[in-house]
């Protein structure tokens, strides 16, 4: 099976009121709000939780290449930050064929980079080859639904610095081989 033909699924989720363990998100799926399908009900848990902690975003970020899941609720964590350090690590990819990041809050490194006839990524102990190409696609989709979300239902206007970055990366990638992006 080719790798340029994986599905890439990257999708934000709030976390719904307090959770003590992350085992609870797994035995109750509901406790996680999708920006995508729930945007109001996630919005509304986006302001309560910055009214009580300002600057918090904790929630989850579900990734998956090709059905392979590399991270979930296990992996919660400041989403505001990590979808930034993930558009950086795209920005820095591109530009010297390997980029890095790290999860604000844990000790989980992400790294995006060249190898021979494929790339390699890797979400901590997760490590597989890619389409790169792929794999930035589906990064950049699931960055923009969220910082989408985040100014028009949150009413955030910081995060239209971030739709900038994804428009600047998309305009970089169009100026590459079409076959690849």
């Amino acid at each position: 099976m080719s790798l340029a033909n994986q599905d890439v699924v990257a999708r934000s989720s709030m976390i719904s009121g307090d959770v003590e363990s992350v085992d609870e998100l797994f035995d109750d799926p509901e406790l996680l709000l999708s920006v995508e399908d729930q945007p109001g009900v996630a919005g509304t848990r986006w302001r309560e939780m910055r009214a009580a902690r300002p600057g918090a975003s904790t929630g989850v970020i579900e990734l998956s290449y090709g059905g392979l899941l590399l991270a979930d609720a296990r992996l919660s964590d400041e989403l505001w930050p990590l979808w930034s350090y993930l558009l950086a690590m795209i920005e820095e990819y591109l530009a010297d064929g390997v980029g890095q990041a790290a999860f604000p809050n844990r000790p989980v490194h992400i790294v995006l980079r060249d190898r021979e006839d494929t790339s390699y990524f890797a979400v901590g102990d997760i490590e597989l080859d890619v389409h790169a190409p792929s794999l930035i696609r589906g990064l950049l989709e699931g960055a923009e639904a969220f910082f989408t979300w985040l100014l028009e239902e949150c009413e955030e206007e910081d995060a239209a610095g971030e739709l900038a970055v994804i428009g600047q990366i998309r305009a970089e990638i169009a100026d590459e081989d079409e076959s690849e992006f």
